[in-house]
């Protein structure tokens, strides 16, 4: 559904990322903070050599690929078939997440939304996960945890 060319082509591969990584710098005036990829597309084959290369050459983390940020994914309310796990988020899972992140800066996984504005298998789940990430407790949790929130510019400005 997704897929722009073959994932097994290692030539239109190069050719579709020498194409999206100027288009992202004309669109947002500066270098990507990171990488990643819809649906982690990048884990395996050929989309991960390359994009390996091109966050070495960056010299910015690649999801799931970099040892200065983890990847967690946990925070997500279907299994890999699509069925329903409304109870991995909740703000009491979310809350045992967060306690269990080790020290360091990790990146945590999430399709938060304030409406359906997306013709998607996950609609539901969004709503709920921003109502998890909005509660109270959750803010509390964070602050009691000692945790600081903070953006790839922030993790690129620390870098340096």
């Amino acid at each position: 559904l997704y897929e722009v060319v073959d994932a097994k082509n290692t030539e239109a591969l190069a050719a579709e990322l020498s194409h999206q990584l100027p288009t992202f710098r004309d669109l947002m005036q500066r270098n990507p903070t990171h990488i990643d990829s819809h649906q982690h597309v990048h884990r395996s084959g050929s989309t991960r050599s390359l994009l390996v290369q091109i966050a070495q050459q960056l010299d910015v983390p690649l999801r799931d690929a970099s040892q200065k940020v983890r990847y967690y994914g946990d925070f997500y309310g279907q299994t890999g078939e699509g069925t329903s796990l409304p109870d991995n988020i909740t703000t009491d899972a979310f809350i045992r997440i967060l306690d269990k992140l080790p020290l360091g800066f990790t990146e945590l996984g999430c399709h938060p939304a304030s409406e359906i504005d997306l013709d998607t298998m996950y609609r539901d789940e969004r709503l709920q996960e921003l109502n998890v990430l909005c509660n109270p407790r959750t803010r509390a949790s964070i602050q009691e945890m000692n945790i600081e929130l903070c953006s790839f510019h922030k993790f690129s400005e620390l870098q340096q």
